[in-house]
């Protein structure tokens, strides 16, 4: 099979990006204004993740790539249907982003509950029934570990059969968040703190448009243990939002500098999505990138044109790509379902991770491809400025 996929935008998108290198500094200004209000106006992260470098809609590498692989394997698309761009998932039957004109918005209380799930761990679970999508999120690491399209028929996330319930060790699966840094590091554990923190509920909302929302937040006030030494001379707050709309799935985390001195770090959103087999998936837009292969020793190289043909896993897997396209895909041969990703130009990168049965690794690893939105290279905030990241999912 040979579907071409040429990233929309994949010249024009990179106009404008911030490469964030060690003096570089990807913030502006912190306002006033907190999170929590912002999502009442509309959501930044998907008006960032939805405009092209010409300042259009993005979103045509998507339809193209799930259109050509419809024509061959005989499915509907949401974009046949005329679902629009990014819909949450085929036959839902709405048009993405129509406003709900005389229909009463819900309860707060009825679609973004708070509840407990494994050994009376806290919960929040968003519900956004007018497209059949459900969410459900942990505060102990800020940990999303479900979220079901087609009216709860299709699971978007792995999350691992011997997942630890503990609130002591970061839940293996969904979606972790990575920061202040990616990977193993002298002052804290692999990844950071933000996994085995207990998070706090911000807000909850219900959007004029009928989308719903939570943010959490974790500061340096909290004074966790889990900070570690980096801490100990940094003062920041943490805001991390996660809306469900008729675009899709979105999360961000907001970094605030809240110190008198700048600080650096790296992060990333690293996403178990799951598959029928990882022999059966493919991941689009990573021509022509560079990339560090961490299993063969930090080797430097630059994965070439493919011919549309994607990026399969035949063996234990863990590549840091550099400059990537603001928008990827992956493909489920097996499930025929398309998964897309369009990520904020301040998360430059993405890694692709899956251990494929080397010693020691999770025994569901057949079942989940990592594709992780990264800024890998530091990233500096100064004193009152602020950072934000985000992505925005989609399933065909």
């Amino acid at each position: 099979m040979a579907v071409a996929f040429v990233p929309s935008g994949s010249a024009g998108a990179r106009r404008g990006r911030v490469r964030c290198g060690n003096d570089a500094v990807c913030v502006r200004r912190a306002s006033r204004v907190t999170l929590g209000s912002r999502l009442a106006r509309r959501s930044v992260v998907t008006a960032l993740a939805l405009r092209d470098g010409d300042g259009d809609d993005g979103g045509d590498a998507y339809d193209d790539i799930a259109k050509s692989l419809a024509q061959e394997f005989g499915v509907q698309t949401d974009a046949d249907r005329g679902a629009g761009d990014l819909a949450g998932g085929v036959g839902s039957g709405y048009a993405a982003g129509a406003v709900l004109a005389g229909v009463p918005l819900p309860v707060v209380d009825d679609v973004v509950v708070v509840g407990t799930g494994k050994n009376g761990m806290q919960t929040v679970t968003l519900d956004h029934a007018a497209s059949s999508q459900k969410v459900t999120l942990y505060t102990f690491g800020a940990t999303l570990t479900s979220w079901t399209t087609r009216g709860g028929s299709v699971e978007v996330f792995f999350l691992s059969d011997v997942a630890v319930f503990d609130a002591q060790k970061p839940i293996r699966g969904g979606i972790p968040i990575c920061f202040p840094q990616f990977g193993p590091g002298p002052e804290m554990r692999q990844h950071g703190f933000c996994r085995d923190s207990q998070w706090k509920i911000k807000e909850r909302s219900v959007m004029p448009d009928g989308s719903v929302a939570c943010v959490l937040g974790l500061s340096s006030a909290d004074k966790l243990e889990s900070f570690g030494g980096w801490a100990d001379d940094k003062a920041f707050e943490l805001e991390y939002s996660v809306i469900l709309s008729y675009a899709g799935l979105e999360t961000s985390l907001r970094v605030r500098n809240t110190g008198a001195a700048p600080f650096s770090f790296t992060s990333a959103f690293h996403n178990y999505f799951r598959v029928s087999d990882v022999s059966q998936a493919r991941i689009y837009g990573l021509e022509n990138t560079s990339f560090v292969d961490k299993l063969n020793n930090n080797e430097e190289g630059v994965r070439g044109d493919d011919g549309g043909a994607g990026v399969s896993i035949e063996e234990p897997t863990d590549r840091m790509h550099f400059a990537t396209p603001d928008e990827l895909a992956m493909f489920d041969f097996q499930n025929l379902r398309l998964l897309k990703l369009k990520k904020t130009p301040t998360l430059p990168d993405a890694t692709v991770w899956n251990p494929y049965g080397a010693d020691g690794c999770d025994p569901g690893w057949r079942s989940f491809v990592c594709v992780e939105p990264a800024a890998l290279k530091p990233v500096t905030i100064e004193p009152a400025a602020e950072w934000l990241g985000g992505q925005l999912l989609a399933v065909d």
